[in-house]
């Protein structure tokens, strides 16, 4: 009765208007800064007491700040649950890299503690083209079965009734922006939006937030990942009074874009744009990225030529679970990632997933994308032409995988180097959204 009434609760949306707080992760870092590790320790299960005293924790915290510089405590809070865990993240920086600060919780004592480094640095500042003046924030908290998808919802004060759109991710544990070092292209879209009296709901991976139990989960699909949480946040602005539910639009960028088909075709929704997504199978992809990076130096030495060729080998193991069990996988696959995933993702394909189905559709494709090529563009754009249905598509010169113009040429330099998602991107993106609201 108890897990009933809790998920009864849960379906009231668990919405908050300010940032979350949380008083054990405070008092925690109150010691920390302090210098009182005992005093932290204490705060800990007898078991996290022992796996992690004193001074190991003194060593840890004292190490990032010798290499990294000052330890900075963001307000930026998430607080969560995996059953029947309570899960808070908590923000910091050492000098000028991004740590996340994990802490698992039950009956308000610590039992897991991990410091994560994040490829973000502190250098985002939000773009000349946000306006914040054009919509509210609400944190919101989803239940996705066992667990709570943390997120931001946007809502535009323009307008009553607006659409609304739900981002999606690419590959690996992505947190609500799409961080990247001081690049955040999801947020930069949310703002630009907004500005047109467009809402979205922006949110935190499962596998960002819940690593730790991912890993354990042995038959984790890339629809465990990506279609479970997408399929219960648009349950949820189904429900939500204030938006437009007709015009409900999912925005997949990546390994999200390339899912979209489908997505579409489990979802009721007004449309999608499928951003820099790729068509051709993400192994085949791996291979031509892992070579261009090899490559892009100049220095492609005899180490990369084995850690190429080894890649090669885990790629073509892949065919041979095409014809076997997952369970029964006894050979190494590409990124140590497991049979049950790599078997969902390669007896997918998305090409003839999209002729499936019939929402209008946007695809746009960065021409100075290194990681999605404009040949993933074309067989998209083929496959969309080849359905006869409303379809609009859009290439943008030196554009990269963030969507953002390259500076010099195509790296992964051009990732670390802070900058914001064109505005005429978005007002493009803006501008289908609004004509296919109409329709």
């Amino acid at each position: 009765m108890r897990k009933a009434l809790f998920i009864l609760f849960v379906g009231f949306s668990l919405i908050s208007f300010a940032q979350p707080t949380d008083t054990v992760s405070n008092r925690f870092l109150e010691y920390i800064q302090a210098a009182d590790y005992e005093a932290a320790v204490a705060l800990f299960s007898e078991s996290l007491s022992a796996e992690l005293p004193a001074d190991k924790l003194k060593t840890t915290f004292e190490r990032q700040i010798r290499v990294n510089g000052d330890m900075i405590v963001r307000d930026r809070v998430i607080k969560t649950f995996y059953i029947p865990h309570d899960i808070v993240y908590r923000f910091l920086w050492f000098g000028d890299k991004g740590f996340r600060l994990y802490f698992k919780m039950k009956d308000a004592q610590i039992t897991g503690l991990m410091l994560i480094p994040q490829n973000q640095t502190n250098q985002y500042t939000e773009p000349e083209y946000a306006n914040l003046q054009n919509f509210r924030v609400q944190h919101v908290l989803i239940q996705s079965g066992k667990y709570g998808l943390t997120g931001e919802f946007f809502q535009p004060t323009k307008t009553a009734d607006f659409p609304v759109v739900v981002f999606i991710h690419g590959s690996g544990p992505n947190d609500r922006d799409e961080g990247m070092y001081g690049n955040r292209p999801f947020r930069d879209i949310a703002y630009g939006l907004a500005d047109y009296g467009i809402g979205s709901l922006r949110f935190d991976k499962s596998s960002y937030l819940f690593g730790e139990f991912v890993i354990e989960e042995k038959t984790y699909t890339v629809w465990d990942e990506i279609g479970v949480d997408v399929t219960n946040i648009v349950s949820y602005l189904n429900q939500t009074q204030g938006i437009d539910n007709e015009r409900i639009i999912l925005f997949g960028h990546s390994l999200g874009a390339n899912q979209m088909p489908r997505l579409l075709d489990s979802l009721s929704v007004a449309g999608a744009i499928m951003a820099a997504g790729n068509a051709r199978p993400l192994q085949d992809l791996l291979y031509e990225q892992f070579k261009f990076l090899y490559k892009v130096d100049g220095d492609f030495s005899d180490a990369d030529k084995r850690r190429l060729k080894q890649l090669k080998e885990q790629i073509d193991n892949l065919e041979k679970l095409r014809e076997i069990d997952p369970a029964d996988a006894d050979f190494t696959l590409p990124l140590g990632v497991s049979p049950y995933y790599w078997k969902d993702m390669i007896m997918y394909d998305p090409i003839e997933s999209l002729q499936q189905v019939d929402e209008p559709i946007l695809l746009i494709q960065g021409e100075g994308d290194y990681q999605v090529s404009m040949k993933d563009y074309k067989m998209f754009r083929r496959a969309l032409r080849k359905r006869k249905l409303p379809y609009e598509a859009k290439s943008y010169e030196k554009v990269n995988h963030l969507l953002i113009e390259n500076v010099g040429e195509p790296s992964t330099k051009e990732y670390e180097r802070p900058s914001h998602v064109e505005h005429y991107i978005i007002k493009d993106v803006a501008e289908w959204i609004l004509k296919i609201s109409k329709q």
